[in-house]
């Protein structure tokens, strides 16, 4: 079947759900609000700097690799690159930690720092096995890291571990996930790069698109706890937006593949039709904030308990939010995949000057729930914007 392989990889991703959600739920139950908001600012801020090495090589690598899969300098090239930028963003946090933040913060940070390295390998070698059509392996790696992270931390916590333990899962879960990628894909560490040369204006696109819509979508709960609100209002906020983790998933988990399946498309014509399908993805999600708006209090004290009940108000509006992102996601992916990474680094830094300005009044105001609502307002015009956007380049050539 066509569509094998990358139903295959989403199914992969998809584990993030019932995973997630159940290690959200039992570290809720263990630890309370208060240290779930530590364990979740620790999260957000690694992860957006995880995304930032990512998104470097990410989207015009996976384009390189893609005009020739068997190119080896181009995969040693990447490799090598993403490993370099990963290394450089883990020292930065590590030495920037003191002056960001108090302890246990700043340890926690510290303890985070070596998954950066070991993701931009991790995505280099995704995208290497993404070109070549090893779909099933691809999405073997991605499930053995979530099981890992998954049930590593929930073992180390259960034997009072404490959020110290659950952090360090996650750079053991990024080794063990490189690990197992090098069985089937032997890129080179060093050497071996030729005359290979990343275009410089397109990565730079690809990292301001990816670093801004990243950086949007941590402002909220980084906001929350900057302007003071307890750490307890920031963990309830944290799980809410787990809760609302399915609909973000699916524009993360087509992102890749449907850049690379518009890029390689026959025409423009071929190209478009890809993309406004790939829209229809996005919106799949919709009935899940539909349902939540009226369900929402039942199922956050069956998850969570009677700590969390304030969680209960964020999850519809973040869901919503989560699938007007995802249409965003793939929007932009396919843009991108069409040659138009200009607009869509213009969109990305625009979304996130309008969500900065309107969180900045919002939450002062009206809190954890004044962040929930601006931001599913700020994917909305994200979201519209994309499409716009796709209809425009029908008649426009790719920058």
């Amino acid at each position: 079947m066509r569509l094998r392989g990358p139903v295959l990889v989403f199914l992969a991703d998809a584990l993030v759900l019932p995973v997630g959600l159940m290690t959200v739920v039992l570290l809720s139950r263990l630890w309370g609000p208060a240290d779930y908001g530590l364990y979740g600012l620790v999260v957000s801020i690694t992860l957006w700097l995880e995304w930032l090495v990512v998104a470097l090589f990410g989207g015009v690598g996976l384009q390189m690799m893609a005009r020739d899969p068997e190119a080896e300098d181009v995969a040693n090239f990447l490799l090598q690159s993403n490993l370099a930028v990963g290394i450089g963003a883990g020292v930065l946090l590590a030495v920037a930690a003191p002056l960001l933040a108090a302890e246990p913060l700043r340890s926690l940070l510290w303890l985070a720092a070596p998954m950066l390295p070991l993701a931009g390998a991790g995505q280099a070698l995704r995208s290497r096995l993404i070109v070549l059509e090893k779909f099933a392996v691809r999405a073997g790696g991605v499930a053995l890291k979530m099981l890992l992270r998954a049930l590593g931390t929930l073992g180390v916590v259960y034997w009072d571990g404490g959020v110290f333990a659950a952090v360090a899962m996650f750079p053991i879960a990024g080794l063990l996930e490189v690990v197992f990628y090098r069985f089937w894909v032997h890129t080179r560490w060093w050497g071996g790069r030729g005359d290979v040369r990343l275009p410089r204006g397109p990565a730079a696109a690809y990292l301001v698109y990816l670093g801004a819509q990243r950086l949007a979508e941590r402002l909220d709960l980084l906001l929350l706890r900057a302007f003071g609100f307890p750490m307890a209002e920031v963990g309830m906020y944290a799980a809410a937006q787990n809760v609302a983790l399915p609909s973000s998933l699916v524009g993360n988990s087509f992102a890749s593949t449907v850049q690379a399946r518009v890029h390689k498309a026959a025409n423009r014509e071929a190209a478009l039709r890809a993309a406004w399908r790939a829209l229809a993805v996005g919106m799949s999600t919709l009935p899940g904030p539909l349902v939540a708006f009226f369900l929402a209090d039942p199922l956050v004290a069956l998850a969570y308990g009677p700590r969390f009940s304030g969680t209960a108000v964020l999850v519809a509006p973040l869901l919503l939010a989560g699938t007007l992102q995802a249409t965003s996601t793939l929007a932009n992916a396919s843009l991108q995949g069409m040659g138009y990474v200009r607009w869509t680094s213009a969109l990305g830094v625009a979304q996130v000057i309008v969500t900065a300005v309107a969180m900045l009044v919002v939450i002062p105001r009206a809190g954890a729930v004044g962040a929930a609502w601006t931001w599913c307002a700020s994917t909305g015009l994200a979201a519209a914007a994309g499409a716009w956007l796709l209809w425009r380049a029908k008649y426009t050539e790719g920058v």
